[in-house]
C-alpha cells in the first residue's frame, strides 16, 4: 500500500544564520546535519531544506503566491499555543475553517 513517510520542503533564503535560529528557537526545529550553503532540519516528520541564496528575489517582493505548501497534522491547537510562547510571527489567528 502507498503511503507517504515524511514530507521535504526547500527554501531559498538570504539570511541562512537568521532563518536557521528561527527555526530552531521559535518553530521547535531540529539540526539534522548542514553542508556547505545548506542546512536541513526537522520537526518530526516534517523536512526542511534551506539553502543559502542570498540573492534571490523573495516571494514576498515577487508578490507570486503559487509557492506553499498543506501539513494536515493532528495536534494544531498544542503547536500553535507552543508558537506563540516561543514568540514565532503569527499573521492570522487559529481557527476552525469550513
Amino acid at each position: 500500500m502507498f503511503a507517504v513517510t515524511s514530507t521535504q520542503h526547500v527554501l531559498a533564503v538570504k539570511d541562512i544564520e537568521r532563518i536557521e535560529s528561527y527555526f530552531l528557537d521559535k518553530l521547535g526545529f531540529s539540526v539534522q546535519f548542514r553542508v556547505e550553503g545548506w542546512s536541513f532540519f526537522s520537526l518530526g516528520s516534517f523536512h526542511i531544506m534551506l539553502g543559502h541564496c542570498p540573492d534571490e528575489i523573495s516571494a514576498r517582493e515577487t508578490q507570486e503566491h503559487s509557492y506553499f505548501a498543506y501539513v494536515n497534522c493532528v495536534g494544531i491547537d498544542e503547536i500553535y499555543n507552543d508558537y506563540q510562547g516561543r514568540g514565532a510571527d503569527i499573521f492570522q489567528a487559529i481557527a476552525g475553517k469550513s
